[in-house]
């Protein structure tokens, strides 16, 4: 079980890539090769969609 915390991301610029901060509160042990799904939006747009090893983003 994962607890989330996100920080609101600076407002979006053109031509420079978004940054996107997020603190977690880890529970429970995290095992090697576990993964998270991932889904950033802003307002309606998807953004990115992907699944990251929780270790190796660590």
């Amino acid at each position: 079980q994962v607890h989330l915390h996100p920080t609101p991301p600076d407002l979006p610029k053109i031509g420079r890539d978004p940054t996107i901060t997020v603190d977690l509160d880890i529970v429970e042990t995290i095992k090697e090769d576990t993964a998270a799904d991932v889904l950033v939006k802003f307002g309606r747009i998807k953004l990115l969609q992907k699944t990251l090893d929780i270790c190796e983003e660590a």
